[in-house]
């Protein structure tokens, strides 16, 4: 926690966890309705800059931050600072799988059902689409498309995606490529 004075528990309370878990299993349509009701952005950047959080690596294992191996591991804690980084006006958006997006949506739903405004309105809202290969298994580089699909962003109005493309050029078993003169990377 260090000296900010964040305590995860004052700001993300476990029973939050436990309505989410609640709604998923009994009322999992909130999900796609309060996608339906979020307000968009008028264009992505509002001054020609944009901020994301990128929020998929436990996703794929990777749950070390800093000296702390596992830090992103324990649910609470991640959700709990995700949703402190995208409440924040001066915060543009984020990026993640889709259970996490998901979530974002249903304390969404909460937050409004409770009195309070939405948080998600006018933020930027980005689905993952990649890294399916595990970090340092054998078949690492096996990086097909998980968590989102195109037509999954498409029903949660999503503002984007992020998928990326891994190349090895020492792997016999990748793809047959060769890298020319012409070949540019940016």
């Amino acid at each position: 926690m260090g000296n900010s004075g964040f305590k995860i528990d004052v700001f993300f309370p476990r029973n939050i966890m436990n309505m989410i878990t609640d709604l998923r299993v009994n009322q999992p349509e909130i999900i796609v309705k309060e996608a339906q009701l979020r307000h968009k952005r008028g264009s992505i950047t509002k001054d020609g800059r944009l901020t994301i959080l990128a929020a998929d690596h436990p996703a794929r294992m990777v749950v070390r931050s800093g000296d702390d191996p596992t830090i992103m591991g324990n649910r609470q804690e991640y959700l709990g600072r995700v949703l402190r980084v995208i409440t924040d006006p001066e915060f543009d958006g984020m990026m993640g799988t889709t259970d996490i997006v998901e979530d974002l949506l249903i304390v969404n739903y909460l937050l409004k059902q409770h009195g309070g405004k939405s948080f998600l309105d006018d933020k930027v809202l980005m689905g993952c689409m990649n890294r399916g290969g595990l970090a340092e298994a054998s078949f690492e580089m096996d990086d097909r498309f998980t968590s989102f699909t195109a037509g999954s962003i498409h029903a949660l109005r999503l503002d984007g995606a992020k998928m990326m493309f891994r190349l090895d050029l020492s792997d016999p078993a990748g793809p047959n490529y060769s890298l020319t003169a012409d070949c540019q990377f940016w």
